[in-house]
């Protein structure tokens, strides 16, 4: 028996367990004309305030294209990646 059966037959919780990545939790739909706003990575933040504060402001779902929903902010059009956006 290795670590990892021995840990799961005393029913202690594992890392495994909270990296487990279902399709609910990675799968998130958004429709035209839902108000979203993108999550930035703590390291890009200071970068995208100085040089484009504009993309810190809430956008608008305009379609899809392939797997990127793309995004009007302003005059500003973007293609991101859904598990970058935040349904606002």
């Amino acid at each position: 028996m290795n670590d990892y059966e021995e840990l799961e037959a005393k029913g202690q919780t594992n890392i495994f367990d909270f990296l487990e990545v279902t399709p609910e939790k990675r799968s998130k739909t958004f429709v035209e004309g839902d108000s979203v706003k993108i999550r930035f990575y703590i390291d890009e933040i200071e970068f995208i305030e100085k040089n484009h504060p504009e993309l810190l402001k809430v956008g608008k779902v305009t379609g899809k294209h392939h797997d990127f929903y793309v995004i009007q902010i302003n005059e500003i059009t973007l293609h991101v990646d859904g598990e970058k956006l935040i349904l606002v």
